[in-house]
């Protein structure tokens, strides 16, 4: 399994340095689609924004899908199996360092508030209309930067079915193709032997480990850091949708 520090639940964001100094602006975000934040903002009032779930918000492009699964934004009617997966699965979770919200309505507010704020978006993860998970890209930066840590978590009953690979490059796509980023990084545990064996199933190399990078039950572990940019995946994406999303 593919993961990094977290996957449900993030602090909310602090002020990211730009990088710039002087009087030029700083490069703006990609102008995205109309539409494009009301796929992840699905409360009618989400911690003060004000944003609503309305008919102008229409999607403004498919869903991410390949091989049975797809990868869409959490709505309104996914709280039930939201519930449920995170009831059979919730002694797992704090093991695998994500943190669980409290409540549905406490992940929507949450996924909403930082789609907002272009700091993570977060697609369910469905295996044949099942919601099996998550996968996000967070801790976005812009400006000089233009990069995103991803993070995913797969039910116990969903591992070992080769899902890691479709999801990745699934959010690569997305991170590429629609939020115009130039680099993804992911951190695996370095003592995940699956999760490592995953990704490099897909021939990208390891940047090397990261010491104590990410706390998990009370303490650091070290992660192995891969890294894919957007001339990487553009040269490679032929071959990864033929082996791995047909």
């Amino acid at each position: 399994m593919i993961l990094g520090d977290g996957g449900m639940h993030w602090p909310h964001p602090g002020q990211t340095s730009s990088g710039n100094s002087g009087s030029t602006p700083p490069p703006s975000p990609p102008r995205l689609p109309a539409g494009f934040l009301g796929r992840y903002i699905n409360m009618p009032d989400v911690n003060g924004f004000g944003f609503a779930a309305t008919a102008d918000l229409a999607p403004p492009f498919p869903d991410l899908a390949a091989r049975g699964v797809v990868l869409r934004p959490l709505g309104l009617d996914d709280e039930e199996a939201w519930e449920s997966l995170v009831a059979s699965e919730r002694d797992r979770l704090p093991s695998l360092g994500i943190e669980v919200a409290e409540t549905y309505d406490e992940v929507l507010a949450d996924h909403g508030t930082y789609a907002a704020m272009d700091f993570a978006y977060c697609n369910g993860v469905f295996l044949d209309d099942q919601l099996v998970g998550e996968a996000a890209l967070h801790d976005i930066q812009r400006n000089n930067l233009q990069g995103a840590l991803f993070t995913m978590w797969l039910a116990h009953s969903a591992s070992g079915q080769g899902l890691d690979q479709v999801c990745y490059l699934l959010t690569l796509l997305f991170a590429f193709d629609h939020l115009e980023l130039h680099r993804v990084d992911a951190l695996v545990p370095a003592d995940a032997n699956g999760g490592v064996s995953a990704i490099e199933e897909l021939g990208i190399g390891h940047r090397g480990v990261e010491r104590g990078a990410v706390r998990v039950h009370g303490e650091w572990v070290d992660h192995v850091r891969y890294t894919v940019m957007a001339e990487d995946f553009a040269e490679r994406r032929a071959g990864w949708t033929a082996d791995w999303l047909s």
